[in-house]
């Protein structure tokens, strides 16, 4: 095989509206028969050492109209390649009809395969083969530093399909984004799983009401099993568990309860929060309390709502022109202020995703009629104990998926009898006693002063916190030691400590920071810079039931590979990644296959050379320039 080498200079554009240009030689080994992948060596005029590397660069995603949420996102996951190899595995089983194994504890084995491939797997398969044939084209190109681009209009019109609130091309949040594709591929894998079972079965085309008590207890038992208990390709990428323990000040007595995730949210803790931000409401706005105290005669109660009413109107009628901060968004711009119908749109979904309000108020606010009664902003309001008790029996949920609504967007359509006989009574989970809180895998992390990095972060999320005042826990012990001595059915509530650890690792570990937050009667954006490590030892937040899953020092290290950025306001802000092209490691799907494979030792991240994508637009970049960035969402990658 004869090689020819080609050196062309590239020209960067203009970045970030300035005047300068800097120059990149890029080198490529092509095969002149036009075989191979080619042996792209990328140089640039900067202190980090030279890489050599075997992959052609990044392509770039259409943006089909304000989708650089959706577009940031993909480009992480494209250079998640053991994401690719199991979405492959799981579609060969599928077409070549190869047997599953489901079993239980009082029912035998049942050997069956799997049903039909849900359009959203498909698609998602569809977008990775499309990277993969644009990166071959581009290898194998006469000049290979054009930059190729795809659409992603099919997956990302599957995403609208199981999702309304994507639909209408408006801004959207990237990290909601992540949990719907996410969650959308699971269900449609256990959707597979329940159907082969039901063919296995002669249940198919059968209904609930025509199966004797038998067949239909056992076919919940099947269910049970594949659903809970067997993980999905999903999971065994992106899936970890935490434990959270709360203990009781008077019985000493440990609650723990599981759930499990697919990425974690960590809060982003400024060092001051602005004085608007903590304002209480008074029971009137800023602007009638400045017109009441301007006027000679105090306006009556019935004045100021007919005043209030009046403008409500007004404002429905003629919007205003006015935009929305890049720092705080106040209840007053949210009644009748917002600019157009996409800061509504941001606003609303904004506020979901905080829970400040209902799906019904949500789409309230997309019809332009908000009320401002209906938002439900704790501020002013404790908790009473009631509402606490209802929070506690609330403790048995075992994912992180908080939004039951998108939970009904994402149930299938089609075969509605496949999930009927499935259909079980939830089953409350009791949460477990013990004397102790777990201990942890390694030490405990501790922040300098005024530091703020995804470690600290990490710490702030597993840090113990007071539950005392309104926030008491309801003990279930104290419970029912006080009804034994009087017979009282009243819960008992306690001062207790709570905190949250983890108990099992993900191999891809996506870490989400916290940038919109609440912050009184506002939405606001954090801008504080923090600081990103290359490798993320989760040791110190882990249970010691992490062991196994250690290195030979008890540590649990991973490598940063990709980053979503968010960059602008709430209202006119713009998703980017940086991604980090690298050699793919093999032996993450021999620890997710369980095999013998030990973590390694060595911390030290691989070679790699890191890209700026932002929608099509493709360029090199440096790894300096990519940790200094506005980070959003971060993906780490499991060292072994």
């Amino acid at each position: 095989m004869v090689k020819k080498r080609v050196k062309q200079r590239r020209i960067n554009n203009k970045q970030n509206g300035g005047n300068v240009k800097s120059g990149k030689i890029v080198e490529y080994e092509v095969d002149k028969d036009g075989g191979g992948e080619g042996d792209a060596k990328v140089c640039e005029d900067s202190n980090e050492p030279e890489v050599t590397l075997n992959l052609p660069p990044p392509i770039g995603l259409h943006n089909l109209g304000n989708t650089c949420f959706f577009n940031s996102v993909l480009q992480s996951l494209s250079q998640t390649p053991v994401l690719s190899t199991v979405v492959k595995l799981h579609i060969k089983q599928t077409l070549d009809k190869i047997e599953q194994e489901v079993s239980t504890s009082s029912q035998p084995t049942l050997k069956y395969t799997l049903d039909k491939l849900g359009p959203m797997t498909t698609a998602f398969s569809n977008f990775f083969d499309g990277i993969k044939v644009s990166n071959t084209m581009s290898t194998l190109n006469k000049r290979p530093t054009r930059t190729k681009s795809i659409s992603p209009k099919n997956l990302f019109n599957q995403l609208c399909n199981k999702n309304a609130k994507f639909r209408g091309y408006q801004q959207q949040d990237s990290q909601e984004f992540f949990h719907c594709l996410l969650e959308s591929l699971k269900q449609e894998e256990i959707k597979q799983r329940k159907g082969g079972i039901l063919h296995a079965l002669g249940l198919y085309n059968s209904k609930a009401k025509d199966v004797s008590d038998d067949e239909l207890k056992k076919v919940r038992g099947y269910g049970v099993q594949i659903t809970e208990k067997t993980p999905t390709f999903v999971e065994s990428v992106f899936g970890g568990k935490l434990i959270s323990c709360v203990q009781c000040d008077e019985c000493k007595m440990v609650t723990k309860v599981t759930e499990s995730f697919v990425d974690i949210s960590l809060p982003v803790i400024e060092e001051q929060t602005s004085r608007g931000a903590m304002q209480r409401r008074k029971g009137v706005d800023k602007e009638e309390a400045d017109q009441q105290n301007n006027s000679k005669t105090p306006l009556s109660k019935h004045a100021l709502k007919k005043m209030k009413k009046q403008r409500k109107q007004a404002r429905r009628a003629k919007p205003t022109n006015q935009d929305i901060s890049d720092v705080t968004i106040g209840i007053d711009d949210a009644v009748g202020t917002l600019a157009n119908q996409v800061a509504e749109m941001v606003l609303s979904d904004a506020m979901m995703s905080l829970k400040l309000f209902h799906e019904e108020d949500v789409l309230q606010v997309r019809g332009g009629s908000i009320d401002v009664a209906s938002l439900n902003i704790p501020e002013e309001e404790e908790e009473s104990p009631e509402d606490q008790s209802e929070e506690e029996d609330q403790l048995d949920e075992t994912t992180s998926d908080k939004d039951s609504t998108e939970d009904e967007m994402l149930k299938p359509t089609r075969n509605q009898k496949v999930n009927s006989l499935f259909d079980t009574p939830m089953k409350k989970v009791t949460p477990k006693k013990s004397r102790q809180i777990p201990d942890l895998l390694g030490h405990r992390f501790q922040p300098a002063s005024e530091e703020c990095s995804v470690q600290s972060c990490f710490h702030q999320f597993t840090k113990p916190e007071i539950l005392t005042g309104s926030n008491k826990f309801g003990c279930e012990v104290c419970t029912n030691k006080q009804k034994s001595t009087d017979g009282s059915k009243k819960t008992v509530y306690c001062n207790a400590s709570k905190q949250m650890l983890i108990k099992k690792p993900p191999v891809i570990l996506a870490v989400h920071l916290k940038r919109f937050q609440q912050a009184g009667f506002n939405l606001r954006k954090v801008n504080k810079k923090v600081e990103i490590p290359i490798v993320l030892d989760l040791s110190p937040f882990s249970t010691v039931d992490c062991q196994v899953y250690a290195d030979s020092e008890s540590r649990l290290t991973y490598e940063l590979y990709a980053i979503v950025e968010h960059s602008g306001s709430l209202s006119r802000g713009h998703y980017t990644a940086y991604v980090k092209l690298k050699p793919t490691n093999d032996n993450l799907i021999k620890f997710i296959n369980k095999e013998d494979i030990m973590p390694d030792k060595d911390t030290e991240p691989s070679k790699g050379v890191w890209y700026h994508t932002s929608d099509t637009n493709v360029s090199k970049t440096t790894q300096a320039k990519a940790l200094n960035c506005n980070a959003y969402m971060l993906f780490y990658e499991r060292i072994i």
